[in-house]
């Protein structure tokens, strides 16, 4: 079993909270939408939250990639 106790070397990764449900800015429509119309708005807002967790994770990873050139430029060889 790991140990977490006092192991704060790895970054929290906190997901999008975007899957909330908001009000929509417009009235809704007197006519519900169709399956189809309903499919699309999922794609969509999944689309949307995972590109802003995708842009979250790749800044991480230039992040960690600068650190260890940095570590890396400074060791003796």
């Amino acid at each position: 079993m790991a140990s977490t106790s006092g192991d704060n070397s790895s970054p929290d990764f906190e997901p999008s909270s975007n899957l909330e449900v908001s009000s929509p800015s417009e009235p809704c429509p007197s006519k519900p939408l169709s399956i189809d119309e309903e499919i699309l708005v999922l794609v969509e807002t999944l689309k949307s939250t995972l590109q802003e967790d995708m842009d979250f994770i790749v800044s991480r990873y230039h992040e960690v990639v600068d650190f260890h050139e940095t570590i890396e430029g400074t060791l003796p060889l």
